[in-house]
């Protein structure tokens, strides 16, 4: 029987996610996902993510303040409709404490971008700031892995309360980019995404081309 010659397996140049790529990748998920920078800010969103926002990023949010996570939550149009909004924003400030030091997260000068960003936050609606600074002095900071989950149940104008569990991971090796999928957790949920998937309307793929610090 003749030998079968050997055939070096096929090898990617790089495992890791550009920008473009991370986009790409989730642009036609039939679940709300996007990537975001380590501090949260939304460097790219598919068309689902977007509707259940209700916000089209082609137009609107254009800075990537403006498309922080921190931002956003202390903006009436989406804190309103963040109905877990506590418990979402308490993991995002014991991740940001746990790696960036506690309050000198805060500080201008050994963390000048991120304290930048709280501002911005600060700079927001009263009751949020004022709930945000209640949490920030209570909530402790946690070194977190690689694969973070945390619940989300999203108050949309047309299907009402949403939920999800919202997973991340890392889309490049430093890193500075990650996935974030919003995964549905039960059937009036589901049923709305199919609605949100399958909507005609203008939205599409979003990605900021010019993101600091990313390949």
């Amino acid at each position: 029987m003749p030998r079968m010659a050997g055939r070096r397996p096929l090898r990617l140049a790089s495992e890791w996610f550009t920008l473009e790529e991370a986009a790409a990748e989730i642009a036609a998920s039939p679940h709300p996902s996007c990537v975001t920078t380590e501090l949260f800010e939304v460097a790219a969103a598919n068309p689902v993510i977007q509707r259940l926002w209700e916000v089209n990023l082609h137009r609107e949010l254009n800075g990537p303040f403006e498309r922080g996570f921190l931002s956003m939550l202390s903006t009436p149009r989406f804190a309103d409709r963040l109905v877990n909004w506590d418990e979402a924003l308490s993991v995002a400030i014991g991740v940001v404490k746990g790696h960036y030091g506690d309050d000198a997260a805060l500080d201008p000068a050994r963390q000048p971008y991120l304290s930048a960003a709280v501002q911005h936050l600060l700079n927001g609606d009263p009751h949020y700031v004022q709930r945000f600074l209640g949490l920030w002095m209570t909530v402790p900071g946690r070194m977190y892995r690689v694969r973070l989950s945390y619940p989300v149940v999203w108050r949309h104008s047309q299907f009402g309360p949403l939920k999800f569990l919202a997973v991340t991971g890392p889309a490049n090796q430093q890193p500075s980019l990650w996935f974030n999928d919003w995964i549905p957790v039960d059937p009036n949920t589901v049923a709305a995404l199919a609605e949100l998937g399958s909507a005609r309307d203008e939205v599409e793929p979003f990605f900021a081309r010019t993101v600091a610090g990313t390949p």
